[in-house]
């Protein structure tokens, strides 16, 4: 199902409809929405203010085939009938235009009703109140140029696939946003919605983000007990697949970001400000410290996000292999599942990225745009199987910070901190330069067996990351580097052998059969070592071992990093990561309005609402961008259309799953082309959860429903 832009309200003559609509949806742009008394509209929504002056109208009569005075004359006899004045003549402006005092006991719906009626106008409308648009006092707000795009210039920073280094300095188009600030007019968010973040968990303690974190108030903390008999013990604020525990805490970066755009801490004077300023994030720990996940991992998470009441999945992860088991959960899910269609800048039609490309109504796939509204380079595409682009470069966002425990950067000096140990008559790790680069790091190449360690003993392992960064090549099937984790300095072990099979060392990662020219990034978790070697001193080393005398190795700034309480920070990251939560929060501010719509309408909402982009048409299914303005208006004109339904002139009032039985029943003058009519001549039968404003019955009655 589609649906129109424009708010139903009232009942247009097919010949003023198209005037009608078009400044409906300007001016509805710019309007405040009055709290709406049972009708799913949350408490953040602006309460108590009307969306136009109670007393008086606007209308612009036809021009007559005679001269101005038949005009006048139209005017007056229309006005007297009503007994209604004209408040001011615009007619200079705009022939035929007034505006009109509307007498006591006649409401702005009566005359905008009787007016449309009349074949002397050629339309009629409220007088709109219209305001500055919504913006929030956070201080970082200027900088999300993906909310409201003025120009601003990608600053330099991290990226989550490195690309900012190629956009860094570029200056954006403005207007080239997601339209945020006109969608705050309407609803800022709801504590009623939740969105779950399945990613590498999320900073829950963070300042811009605490005040928006879900909380499960069926368990009571710390008790040891599963409360709520989900399953999972003291779940409290979401829950960690990877490490099976009620800590869903962040160790990576990329699922605070993430949970910052949706829904960072809006108009408190700290940080960023979300799509939503106030909504309910579940925090949902399915990636590591490396951000690698498992299929398992990501059902059992979308199962609980579902049981857990999240109206909203954001998933900004993916891989290239398929899952029947892992569709049929999405499938089975009553969320919307908004997911990155890929950083690989590859075709998704041709090469699936899952779960984007996973075929199921409730999952909507999200590329990414630069600040000028061009394609980013890095993200993935597809006519078919990527639904919708947002802004995905640059974006800036909450992290946590982690202090390191221990740092080293290989210098001349520095390098003879560490120890070797070879098997081989060959080259020993050393300190040198790395081939073309001005980066000085110990090497190692050729054939040999050779274990570098350093000298620096690590008390207590848990909770603990090591970070380097590496550049190697390394033969298929016979070469491998191996970081290994050790109670011993490793000068005890004889041999290769030997030390690899002792109780004493564990292989904590392995490199093997690949190349990395350029220097790349690894991340290796060492919590579990901690717990396997006890709390006796513990060392780091670095095997390389290798049969090719072309193989070579080089290894620099090393980091172990202990967490215990992050330090709260922002960064800048760029990927169809960063796009994905930009569409979940506008998926989050269409269920603030509307919390009637399913999984799929709002999906199709996201879809229908965009701005067409012409170098878009070819990337993605709907050849536009997300617009959150268009998006909630949308969906909060589909609420009062299936509220209340004017069924024809004598007023029959119907709701939502009544059934009207309609005869000489003529097409409904607002549905858009696409629309389904469930009503035929001469009888027809109305679902009203799925008609607009039908009009032109000259019978009609309806059935409640539950009473077919």
């Amino acid at each position: 199902m589609s649906y129109n832009v424009t708010n139903m309200i009232f009942k247009p003559s097919k010949r003023n409809l198209r005037a009608f609509r078009a400044i409906m949806e300007i001016l509805l742009l710019l309007s405040t929405v009055a709290l709406v008394q049972g009708s799913g509209f949350s408490d953040e929504v602006v309460p108590d203010v009307s969306l136009y002056e109670p007393n008086t109208v606007i209308v612009r009569f036809a021009a007559p085939t005679g001269d101005g005075p038949a005009l006048c004359s139209a005017s007056v006899n229309a006005h007297s009938a009503l007994g209604a004045d004209v408040a001011d003549d615009l007619s200079d402006l705009v022939p035929g235009m007034q505006v009109v005092e509307l007498p006591e006991g006649v409401s702005v719906e009566e005359a905008v009703d009787y007016y449309s009626r009349l074949s002397s106008v050629e339309y009629a409308e409220p007088n709109y109140y219209v305001h500055a648009l919504k913006e929030p006092d956070d201080p970082y707000f200027e900088k999300l140029w993906g909310m409201k795009n003025t120009g601003q210039i990608l600053q330099d920073g991290q990226s989550f696939e490195g690309m900012l280094i190629y956009y860094n300095g570029q200056a954006g188009t403005p207007g080239a946003d997601m339209s945020i600030p006109g969608a705050w007019n309407i609803t800022t968010g709801s504590s009623n919605v939740t969105i779950a973040v399945v990613d590498t968990g999320v900073m829950y303690t963070h300042t811009d983000l605490a005040a928006n974190i879900w909380t499960n108030t069926r368990e009571i903390p710390d008790n040891g007990i599963d409360d709520d008999g989900n399953g999972y013990v003291d779940d409290v604020h979401g829950w960690d697949f990877v490490s099976e525990d009620n800590n869903p805490m962040d160790f990576n970066g990329h699922g605070t970001h993430c949970a910052g755009t949706i829904a960072g801490v809006g108009n408190d004077s700290v940080g960023v400000a979300g799509v939503m300023w106030t909504a309910k994030i579940m925090p949902v720990r399915v990636l590591d410290t490396q951000g690698y996940g498992t299929v398992y991992h990501s059902i059992a998470a979308i199962k609980y996000a579902t049981a857990m009441g999240a109206d909203v999945i954001s998933c900004s992860f993916g891989g290239g292999e398929g899952s029947e088991a892992y569709r049929d959960a999405i499938r089975a899910s009553s969320a919307l599942v908004v997911c990155a269609a890929g950083n690989d800048g590859t075709n998704n039609d041709a090469f699936p990225m899952y779960p984007a490309n996973y075929n199921s109504p409730n999952v909507l796939s999200v590329a990414a745009l630069d600040n000028q509204d061009k394609f980013a380079i890095f993200s993935n595409f597809g006519k078919i199987s990527v639904h919708v682009t947002a802004p995905g470069v640059g974006i800036l966002s909450t992290i946590p910070i982690w202090s390191a425990a221990y740092q080293d950067e290989i210098t001349e000096s520095s390098v003879n901190d560490w120890k070797t140990l070879s098997y081989l008559e060959s080259a020993n790790w050393s300190g040198d330069y790395m081939s073309g680069t001005e980066r000085y790091a110990l090497g190692v190449s050729g054939v040999n067996v050779s274990l570098t360690y350093s000298d620096t003993p690590f008390i207590d392992l848990e909770d603990t990351i090591l970070e380097f960064v590496t550049a190697y090549t390394l033969k298929e099937g016979t070469d491998r580097l191996q970081i290994l984790v050790s109670t011993t300095d490793f000068r005890n072990y004889p041999s290769y052998n030997d030390m690899i099979n002792n109780d004493s060392c564990y292989i904590a990662d392995v490199v093997t059969g690949s190349s990395h020219r350029e220097i790349v990034s690894r991340i290796v978790d060492l919590d579990r070592y901690g717990t396997m070697l006890g709390e006796d001193p513990l060392y780091i080393g670095y095997l390389y071992y290798s049969k090719s005398p072309d193989s070579f190795a080089w290894l620099d700034s090393f980091t172990i990093t202990r967490y215990t309480e992050p330090e709260e920070g922002y960064a800048y990251y760029s990927g169809t990561s960063m796009a994905t939560p930009m569409v979940s929060g506008v998926a989050g501010l269409i269920k603030s309005v509307n919390r009637s719509l399913t999984a799929e309408e709002t999906k199709q909402i996201l879809i229908d609402s965009v701005d067409k982009i012409p170098s878009l048409e070819e990337k993605v299914s709907s050849g536009g961008r997300v617009n959150a303005s268009r998006a909630v208006l949308m969906a909060r004109s589909t609420l009062q259309a299936r509220t209340t339904l004017d069924l024809n002139e004598n007023g029959i009032d119907a709701d939502i799953g009544d059934v009207a039985y309609v005869y000489h029943c003529a097409r409904n003058t607002l549905s858009e082309p696409d629309l389904r009519a469930d009503y035929v001549e001469p009888r027809g039968i109305v679902d009203l959860a799925d008609a607009r404003y039908i009009s032109d019955c000259y019978v009609g009655t309806t059935v409640p429903a539950g009473n077919l």
